[in-house]
């Protein structure tokens, strides 16, 4: 048992959030240039955002 990644995000930064939409279509994630719990790294080339990913699930 374990967890398996079914996608990755073309996404630069640190994910500090996710959520799904009540609808189920979308996954939600905040994004920002620092770890949401301390400044234990940081990437200058990211931005602080919302990223939204539309699901396709069968």
């Amino acid at each position: 048992k374990g967890v398996k990644p079914l996608f990755e995000l073309p996404l630069v930064g640190y994910v500090n959030s996710l959520a799904f939409a009540k609808s189920g279509k979308f996954l939600v994630a905040g994004v920002g240039k620092e770890p949401r719990l301390g400044r234990w790294g940081s990437l200058p080339t990211a931005r602080h955002g919302v990223a939204l990913h539309p699901l396709h699930l069968s």
